[in-house]
């Protein structure tokens, strides 16, 4: 008995495709509201919202197409990016965006009586959000 079958040449190292991938080579980016502190009270009307960032820079100005390619996985080729993320904050009042700058202080207008939660979010300029998204968020009460 003879068997057949297709035969096909077994790939190398250096002859199998690799997918490429971007080596991240600065911390991820971090967001944190400091005012108001999460449950705080705070009066109505403005309110100034002020975060601190790290490992981000706020530009307008967008980023070059290497800076935005996902981590490396398992099997990939790598080469190295050294442009660090910037971008803009995203402000948000109770889940609806209010506005997206280059600041890292914000005056929210027009804040009624009652429970609220601010949250800020950092995107590309161009308001693509970062993956895993790059947030924080406080409650806080208007008298």
């Amino acid at each position: 008995m003879v068997a057949l079958g297709a035969c096909t040449p077994k790939e190398t190292a250096e002859t199998a495709p690799q997918e490429t991938s971007t080596v991240i080579t600065w911390p991820p980016p971090t967001v944190a509201i400091l005012s108001p502190e999460d449950g705080a009270s705070v009066p109505a009307g403005d309110v100034e919202v002020v975060v601190a960032l790290t490992g981000y820079t706020l530009s307008e100005v967008p980023l070059s197409s290497s800076a935005r390619v996902p981590a490396p996985r398992p099997g990939q080729a790598h080469h190295e990016v050294n442009e660090p993320p910037h971008g803009l904050v995203v402000w948000s009042l109770d889940g609806v965006e209010v506005d997206a700058t280059a600041t890292d202080r914000y005056t929210i207008s027009g804040v009624a009586a009652g429970p609220h939660t601010l949250s800020v979010e950092l995107v590309y300029p161009d308001r693509d959000a970062f993956y895993p998204p790059v947030e924080d968020q406080v409650d806080v009460t208007v008298p």
